[in-house]
């Protein structure tokens, strides 16, 4: 018997590369722009002034799917770890595996990052001063392990509900597994449950709209009309996830599913070039609802597709995978001020942006994959990261 999931190891250190590549490609887009009122607000610490509309449409694929498809991943493996370690010890490798990381990140990771961009906006010099306008002046960035306190807190949700319910995961999942033999029935089921869980928030709050950032919360950071989606692949994960991830038959190579990855990935394909094009309509609301119903279908159908091609075609151990694989959740926590600084040595370049996304992009990775590997030589810091 297999003592991982090989694909869904890959996958998993797949969609963290898209995070990278995601935060790499963010200062080379048009929408980018610095917020002189209050540095915090600005979309991302460096705004170059090198841009192409290209990466706007790659940002937009990405930001479809990718964080669903993490926290749907982070599901699969909920259930077997309860079961196995039980509700304390659960709940004390989740404090250690996400609390101790997320503590670390805004405390540390973040302001370095996020100092690039006092400095870029011609603020006086002196990281300490900037430190201490972060923690008690100013709206406490976090950066990208936002996503850290919100899986805890799903985490801890599940631990809680396994704790008084028992047997109530176990009947859902079986019922999944049954609808999921009708795979195009079940796709639909998916996509009626994102357009519910995100299409309906985001037509009350669109993205555009600040206020869809928890920024008063801070350093608890989410964006609040995805949190419904969020928790909604999350649970769903949980719930598929209960026969344990190496029984389960939902995701194997010739379960009905995954004999459907052409399917779901052309569908993927068709829901995102409409995202683009746009729906036409004269009417705000229109425009606004029918984005959310784009962005919902293309969540569903790129994350049935990644899980499906991954499934399909990674399924074979690769040493340099395996490695990537082992790294990726400290890939994940340390390429945040990474990626900015390098852009930020690269403001004053007349480069064109797509040189310096490719810049930016390989060396930040390999810096990222470089340092997480050296930091999991430390004593102790391997049961983290």
């Amino acid at each position: 018997m297999k003592s991982r999931v090989v694909f869904f190891d890959y996958l998993r250190a797949f969609v963290i590369l898209l995070v990278v590549l995601h935060h790499a490609a963010q200062a080379y887009t048009t929408y980018v722009q610095y917020n002189f009122q209050n540095y915090v607000f600005s979309p991302w610490p460096v705004a170059d002034p090198a841009r192409s509309y290209a990466f706007d449409l790659f940002q937009r694929l990405q930001d479809m799917y990718f964080m669903s498809l993490l926290f749907l991943i982070a599901g699969l493996f909920t259930w077997p770890s309860l079961v196995r370690k039980g509700f304390t010890a659960f709940l004390r490798d989740r404090m250690m595996r996400l609390g101790i990381p997320f503590v670390l990140g805004i405390t540390v990771l973040a302001p370095i990052g996020e100092y690039a961009c006092y400095l870029a906006m011609g603020h006086q010099p002196g990281f300490i001063a900037f430190w201490k306008n972060v923690f008690f002046k100013n709206y406490w960035y976090s950066g990208p392990v936002w996503f850290l306190w919100v899986l805890l807190v799903f985490s801890g949700l599940t631990a809680v509900f396994w704790k008084i319910a028992p047997e109530c995961l176990p009947n859902l999942s079986q019922r999944l597994e049954r609808l999921a033999r009708r795979p195009v029935l079940f796709s639909l089921v998916f996509f009626a449950g994102a357009l519910v869980c995100y299409a309906v928030p985001f037509s009350l709050m669109p993205y555009a709209d600040l206020r869809s950032w928890s920024y008063q919360a801070a350093p608890f950071w989410v964006q609040i009309n995805r949190v419904p989606l969020y928790a909604f692949c999350y649970f769903g994960g949980v719930v598929a996830g209960v026969p344990g991830i190496r029984d389960n038959s939902l995701f194997q190579k010739d379960s009905p599913l995954v004999r459907q990855w052409a399917l779901w990935t052309l569908t993927a394909l068709a829901l995102y070039v409409s995202s683009v094009i746009g729906p036409g309509s004269s009417l705000e609301r229109v425009r606004v609802l029918t984005s959310g119903v784009f962005f919902s279908g293309g969540c569903v159908f790129s994350c049935l597709a990644l899980i499906s091609l991954f499934s399909k075609f990674m399924d074979n151990p690769s040493r340099i995978w395996d490695s990537f694989a082992a790294n990726a959740y400290g890939i994940f926590l340390v390429h945040f001020p990474i990626i900015v600084w390098l852009q930020f040595a690269l403001l004053q370049n007349e480069l064109s942006p797509f040189v310096k996304f490719s810049v930016v992009a390989s060396l930040g990775f390999a810096l990222s994959w470089g340092t997480a590997a050296a930091l999991r030589r430390v004593p102790g810091v391997k049961r983290i990261l």
